[in-house]
Order: C-alpha cells, then structure tokens, then sequence
C-alpha cells in the first residue's frame, strides 16, 4: 500500500520492472528503523543484485506512515 504522495513519484510499471527478477538474483535486507515523529517511521534497506559472480549493493531507505487506527502506509521507496 502506497501513500498518495508516494504514488505521484512511480508507476506501476516502474514498480513493477523493480521487484522483478531480470535474469539476476536480488534480494532485499531491511535493517531495524528508527521513529521519525508520531507515526513515521523509517528503514534503512540494502538492494543487492547479482550479476554473473559479484553482488552489487545499493543502499537506501522506506519511509512508513500511519493512515488509520491499525493502518500503515509505504511513503518513499528506495
């Protein structure tokens, strides 16, 4: 579930050619977040893909907001 906001910074497609395996293996570590403000959150994340016999990392971040009582929303992706 995305915000809003987060929704005018991609698109679908571009979502979804991200989380796609292109042949290379990839993998996500999300690492313990830290309280931004009331109901803001955020987690550093390592994005590794393999290529051939070396891995490659990106390091980044996801902002997590409160949309409701007992709901939460994505706000930035890496």
């Amino acid at each position: 579930m995305l915000t809003d906001d987060a929704k005018k910074h991609t698109t679908e497609d571009r979502l979804s050619a991200f989380f796609s395996e292109n042949g290379h293996q990839q993998g996500f570590l999300i690492s313990n977040g830290k309280k931004i403000r009331s109901g803001c959150y955020e987690f550093p994340v390592a994005l590794m893909d393999s290529a051939r016999r070396s891995v490659h990392r990106r390091f980044s971040h996801i902002t997590v907001i409160r949309t409701g009582k007992d709901e939460w929303a994505v706000d930035t992706l890496p």
